[in-house]
């Protein structure tokens, strides 16, 4: 499930066995993660804005990633991501948010399924 408010759903996504679920901008994101706790062993995917990256707006970019990086806390079975972003979105951009994710987590930043 991609998009929309899915933590009104969230007791029936998990009653799956999920290893992976994603937590989209539409949702109350804190709730999700509250929910979450319970289930540290699924990897939740925090889903930025994408009209966010989509401005170009470098501080408001920054701001939306440790909006997200806060949400998610210590938790370890957590990433980053910003859903469908718009085709007209500056690549740079989404290079310099991915560099500033890098940057602040210490770490390697995954660019999507399957990349290397």
């Amino acid at each position: 499930v991609i998009g929309g408010n899915t933590c009104p759903i969230l007791d029936s996504l998990l009653s799956t066995g999920p290893g992976y679920l994603i937590c989209p901008p539409e949702t109350d994101q804190k709730a999700f993660l509250e929910k979450l706790q319970a289930h540290p062993e699924i990897m939740v995917r925090m889903s930025m804005n994408p009209q966010v990256i989509a401005s170009g707006n470098l501080p408001d970019i920054f701001r939306e990633v440790e909006r997200l990086l806060a949400l998610i806390g210590s938790r370890k079975n957590a990433c980053l991501g910003a859903g469908v972003i718009p085709f007209e979105t500056d690549p740079q951009v989404v290079l310099k948010a991915q560099e500033y994710v890098r940057e602040r987590c210490k770490g390697p930043v995954s660019r999507g399924e399957g990349a290397k």
